[in-house]
């Protein structure tokens, strides 16, 4: 499965889709990494 993504990715014309993935996968991470100090 790894190396199916990584020849996808590889392709010449996935630049594009790799760069909106590598995005929305960074916004995921960076959002759940956050927390909320209020206590209610």
């Amino acid at each position: 499965e790894l190396r199916a993504l990584a020849e996808f990715y590889a392709s010449n014309d996935s630049k594009e889709k790799f760069v909106k993935d590598f995005i929305n996968a960074w916004t995921k991470v960076m959002n759940l990494d956050r927390f909320e100090l209020i206590y209610k």
